[in-house]
């Protein structure tokens, strides 16, 4: 993601493998480098055991269990 700096997304989709802990450490990266647009959508799978937390100036739109899987959409407030 760090050669990305600078650009400006407004959806990034993750499936990262389960239990990797790539779900949180993917948004934390986004929210650090400000990769995200405002008003920015990230979208991952994750196990139910994963639970990212959602960082300052964004929100959890929605949780959906699917099985063992869960599909979290976050949005990064507007600035």
């Amino acid at each position: 993601l760090k050669r990305l700096k600078g650009g400006s997304f407004d959806v990034v989709l993750a499936d990262p493998p389960y239990r990797s802990g790539l779900v949180q450490a993917t948004l934390d990266r986004l929210v650090e480098l400000e990769l995200m647009s405002p008003g920015g959508f990230y979208v991952a799978e994750h196990h139910e055991f994963e639970r990212p937390e959602c960082p300052p100036g964004w929100e959890v739109l929605k949780r959906g269990r699917y099985g063992d899987s869960f599909v979290t959409v976050f949005r990064r407030g507007d600035e």
